[in-house]
């Protein structure tokens, strides 16, 4: 998924420094600004629920590092999980919580970032039901005018699970085919690297980065045995972007978004 509005501004601040730029002076310095990022995996939006214990399934993202994530119900904070490990740049939250009544509820999340910015919330909506024991029924005697006895009997109600298993994704450590690129084309090799990952139960695979303070996602493609890659080449728009850049994956499937820890390359500065 493209970050189409952060992409079009930075395009529009580097055409603006260029022009501020002395005569005869390169590109100026990219600064990395991205913002924190909060999505729910479970429950899903529009999902009904018995009233009961309910774990609410999380991930944020930031590449300064998360420091905590808030969870909230109906807009009130009910509690803030810190990250153990703040210079994560994607972190799971598993946060429980159970409701008091049954009733519709909003549950929205925000992640806080290494830099201390909040994400915007993301949230579902879900129903809680109360629950209801299966009545079970005891068999009717009808007497007859003869000594046998006939039993009548209602059957037993049976609720239908309408919850369809989800699916497990599993996916095996991610490989590289190299450790550094050219930032623009035309300088010769490497200017290519191809990112593997072998994931199982996936409708899709996403390949994240971010160069020269612009984000970046290119869909992975399915080969054989479950096996997707995506091929990151030197091109003109990372302009003089250096340095390491760090990239993970996600998949997904109808049920469920699974993060894969990626790695990092490094990006050098070539003038063809």
């Amino acid at each position: 998924m493209m970050h189409i509005k952060k992409l079009l501004i930075w395009l529009l601040i580097s055409t603006l420094l260029a022009a501020c730029a002395p005569a005869g002076g390169g590109l100026p310095t990219p600064q990395f600004n991205s913002l924190p990022q909060a999505w729910i995996d479970a429950p899903l939006n529009g999902s009904t629920h018995p009233l009961g214990l309910l774990e609410i399934v999380s991930h944020g993202s930031d590449l300064t590092g998360i420091q905590q994530i808030e969870l909230s119900i109906n807009g009130q904070v009910i509690r803030t999980d810190a990250n153990p490990s703040k210079s994560q740049v994607i972190i799971t939250m598993r946060q429980p919580w159970e409701p008091a009544a049954p009733g519709p509820y909003e549950i929205s999340v925000r992640t806080q970032s290494g830099s201390g910015e909040w994400s915007t919330p993301a949230a579902v909506n879900i129903n809680i039901e109360a629950w209801t024991p299966t009545p079970t029924l005891t068999p009717t005697i009808t007497p007859t005018p003869t000594p046998t006895l006939t039993p009548t009997s209602t059957p037993t109600l049976t609720p239908t699970n309408t919850n369809t298993p989800s699916p497990e994704m599993r996916y095996s450590p991610p490989t590289i085919s190299g450790s550094a690129i050219f930032n623009v084309p035309g300088c010769g090799e490497p200017s290519s690297l191809t990112i593997r990952v072998v994931v199982s139960n996936a409708d899709r695979v996403t390949l994240f980065y971010t160069a020269g303070g612009v984000n970046y996602s290119l869909p992975m493609t399915e080969g054989n045995a479950l096996d997707y890659t995506a091929t990151i080449s030197s091109d003109g728009k990372y302009g003089g972007t250096t340095g390491t850049i760090n990239y993970y994956m996600v998949a997904e499937n109808a049920f469920q978004r699974l993060d894969i820890p990626g790695g990092s390359f490094e990006m050098t500065n070539c003038k063809p």
